[in-house]
Parts: structure tokens; sequence; C-alpha cells
């Protein structure tokens, strides 16, 4: 895994998914192990090194959402910016994730999707460097829950967050993600998602559709046949009619 990456985590119930983003967040500490971000480390076990979770600049959506109830939405998010923080990119977020109208409420006033939402918002709105999200498109209708991915995915790219998504339905976030996990046994592996390629191939690029605002439909003609294949939109933005793709997954 390289910084910078989206990685999608996947695994049964109960193998561990939640305590390996709470381990990566300094939330957990195993008895034995190091972690190391880029140059910087985190956690050495041998030499009894323990780097402090607030000095990882984690942003983290729990699947309870850990929200604070004796603050109302607004203070939730801002709490999690710091000292510091820019009214031009909280308001981004806001109107983002449509909180609009329920900043002045408490979170025990808002319903499941609504909390989920502000869990995202605190957790984006201080740019961390790492962001881990645990199954945080749950509570959520499909409709927002391609917008809230798509920006999610917007930021990622514009700073560079190094981001780890626990989602159950991997289809979801494929087209986003560039690195695979799953937790098999007592492991976790990496792998490439099914799918209906066996292997690498160069199509022609035929036509391009737009889904909707996040997400196009891409027609490429292979030995004949044309395949239809999910871009997200700013992706397929660089693609042209006549472009060569290449596509699939390598057999393994």
């Amino acid at each position: 895994m390289n910084l910078g990456d989206f990685v999608s985590i996947s695994g049964v119930s109960g193998s561990g998914k939640t305590t390996f983003l709470k381990i990566l967040s300094g939330l957990i500490q195993p008895m034995n192990g190091n972690i190391r971000f880029g140059d910087q480390p985190w956690l050495d076990t041998q030499k009894r090194f323990l780097l402090s979770p607030k000095y990882r600049k984690i942003g983290m959506v729990f699947q309870d959402y850990a929200l604070f109830p004796n603050m109302n939405v607004l203070d939730n998010i801002k709490f999690a910016a710091g000292q510091s923080f820019n009214e031009n990119f909280l308001r981004d977020i806001i109107d983002a994730l449509g909180l609009e109208n329920f900043l002045t409420r408490f979170t025990y006033q808002l319903s499941g999707g609504q909390q989920q939402r502000v869990a995202i918002a605190r957790a984006i709105i201080s740019k961390p460097q790492v962001l881990l999200m645990d199954e945080p498109f749950s509570a959520l209708d499909e409709t927002l829950k391609k917008s809230v991915l798509s920006f999610i995915y917007d930021l990622h790219q514009k700073y560079f967050f190094t981001t780890l998504v626990v989602n159950h339905q991997i289809s979801e976030i494929n087209a986003f993600s560039n690195q695979f996990l799953k937790f098999e046994g007592e492991k976790l592996v990496a792998y490439l998602p099914k799918m209906e390629y066996g292997f690498m191939v160069e199509g022609i690029i035929l036509a391009k559709k737009m889904v909707d605002l996040e997400i196009y439909q891409v027609s490429v003609s292979y030995q004949g046949h044309t395949f239809e294949i999910p871009f997200p939109a700013k992706e397929a933005g660089k693609l042209q009619v006549g472009d060569t793709l290449k596509f699939g997954s390598i057999s393994r």
C-alpha cells in the first residue's frame, strides 16, 4: 500500500476490520508489531514506541459515529477541526453533505443517515493525511451514497489523502479504489476484485454516457464485443471516443 492510495477493505463480520482501523488510528495498541506511515514511525513495540493518535493526523468515521451528544452538529464538526480551520472548506463540506438545515440540532435529534454524514464531515474537516472509514455509507440511501462517495473521492485526490474504507458492498467503491485488501482467516491479504474479465485487454472506446453526475458508462469494443464499464466522472473526462483503453483484471 502506498501513500495516496484509495483502499477498499472487506471481510466477514468479526474478522478484524474495525480492530485494524483502530490499531492504525492508535486507539488500540497491539501486543507486537510496528506501523510506519511513509518515513514516520507510528508504532514499534520492540522499541516501546507509540505515536499518540493526535499526532497521526487521522480522520476516522466510526460505525457507531461516536458523536458528542452534548454538542450540536456545527460544534461537533468544528471541534474536530482544532484551533484553526478554513471557513470556506467548512461551508463546502456542509453543502456537499446536505447538513445546512441541521447545524443547530443536537446529534440525538438526527436520523442515522444524518448522524453518519456529520461523522463524515467531522472526519474530513481537518484535511487529514489518513482517512479511515468504517462502513461510512450504511445508513445512506442510494442517491446520497453516490454523491457523498464522489465528494470524498474528489477530496481524496485534491488533498492527497490516504483513504481506507471498510465496506461490505465492494461494488459501491470498486471504481474509486486502486488497492483492495480483505481479511481471510487471521490474515490481511491483497487481492483484485472479481470482474467479468479474467485478464487485461486493450479495447477501443466507442462511446461515453453519463449515468449521473458522478458516474459515466464507457462503451469499449474488444474482439467484436462491446463491454460497458463504469468510470468516475472525473476520470471519464480524460477519455475520448477512439482512445485505447486497457481494462479487466489480472489472472491469479
